[in-house]
């Protein structure tokens, strides 16, 4: 696994952020799904980017799909955790 337990635990605060958890880390057994699926998302991400030069700012483009999670987890784990210059760039609706 590229995300190790303390990365997981710092992303807690932002799962409780997104109210998939209680400030315990507690959740349900449906948003405990989708927590390990937003992190399964994030392992696939990271896996493509971690030999990426720490000195070029990342773009990222949001399609305007579902709830923003993913856009989310890759703003916070990017930019507060790693300290990476990024840019989540909003795809307009309808543009092609």
């Amino acid at each position: 696994m590229l995300i190790d337990k303390n990365t997981r635990e710092e992303l807690n605060h932002l799962f409780y952020l997104l109210k998939l958890q209680d400030r315990f880390a507690n959740s349900s057994p449906d948003k405990q799904v989708k927590i390990e699926q937003i992190i399964a998302y994030l392992e696939i991400v990271h896996a493509e980017l971690r030999n990426t030069s720490r000195k070029r700012k990342l773009v990222f483009v949001d399609c305007g799909a579902g709830n923003c999670y993913l856009s989310f987890l890759i703003y916070y784990f990017y930019h507060k955790i790693e300290s990476r210059e990024l840019e989540i760039a909003r795809r307009a609706r309808g543009s092609r």
